[in-house]
């Protein structure tokens, strides 16, 4: 009997030292839930922030790369058609040398790369989320511009801006660039203006040199076939920013 009793005991207190056990794993794996479910939020919120940034970028890269083909087009006009009568010597300039801009574009995937190396991607609950964050920062467009990007330092750094700098005086285009940024070149009856006065500028060889000529072109078909890849990075992002939003409980 004495015994009975004993092993009743000791059952009853492993029942309570298990069921301690369990409650506090329980407590536990709930004060976890909440950190996880605090820690994904943050993230959620980086993501956006980063998601924003990129399409802003695209944005202002999209419009660069609208002036630049424009840029090239004028000029190419300059270069069929020779000095018209009226024409603004710092708008033929500013042509010849926006055609020459390059916009680079670099997503901010600090958070991306953050969740990936550390592991905690699968701290985001929404497992269509997490794919399409993937397709988003591993997207073949993205990929493509980036390729692109080379071609177009090939063409317009290395083929373009010596040909266009052959027909000005050392550092001229660096100096134009400058004035005309900040304001300091009207843009009206430029010629008057003493920098450009006094600054010979081979305005025949520019019409027939035929590198000037193949360049103008080739940067205004590739402002175009990039732009059009910029627009399609920027569906990608809005599409994913979206998921992001109703992620956190936000509006799509």
């Amino acid at each position: 009997m004495v015994r009975k009793s004993l092993v009743a005991k000791a059952v009853s207190e492993l029942a309570i030292i298990v069921a301690g056990v369990l409650i506090a794993l329980w407590v536990q794996e709930w004060r976890q839930s909440i950190v996880d479910a605090r820690t994904e939020h943050a993230y959620l919120q980086r993501l956006e922030v980063d998601l924003r940034a990129d399409s802003a970028r695209c944005a202002e890269r999209i419009d660069a790369e609208a002036r630049t083909r424009r840029s090239a087009q004028e000029a190419m006009r300059f270069v069929t058609d020779g000095w018209t009568a009226g024409a603004d010597t710092a708008a033929v300039l500013e042509s010849f040398n926006r055609a020459g801009f390059i916009n680079f574009v670099r997503p901010q995937s600090t958070t991306w790369d953050d969740l990936v190396s550390t592991g905690n991607i699968g701290l985001l609950s929404d497992a269509e989320l997490r794919q399409s964050l993937g397709a988003y920062y591993q997207s073949r467009t993205l990929q493509t511009l980036q390729e692109m990007d080379d071609s177009r330092k090939e063409q317009i750094w290395y083929r373009y801006w010596p040909a266009l700098e052959s027909h000005f005086p050392l550092g001229f285009l660096d100096r134009f660039s400058g004035l005309a940024r900040y304001g300091d070149m009207p843009a009206a009856g430029s010629e008057k203006r003493p920098e450009l006065a006094r600054t010979r500028i081979d305005f025949r060889g520019l019409r027939s040199d035929p590198r000037i000529v193949t360049g103008l072109k080739e940067a205004a078909d590739l402002a175009a076939v990039y732009g059009g890849g910029l627009r399609h990075l920027s569906d990608e992002n809005r599409g994913v920013l979206s998921k992001v939003r109703a992620a956190q409980g936000g509006k799509p």
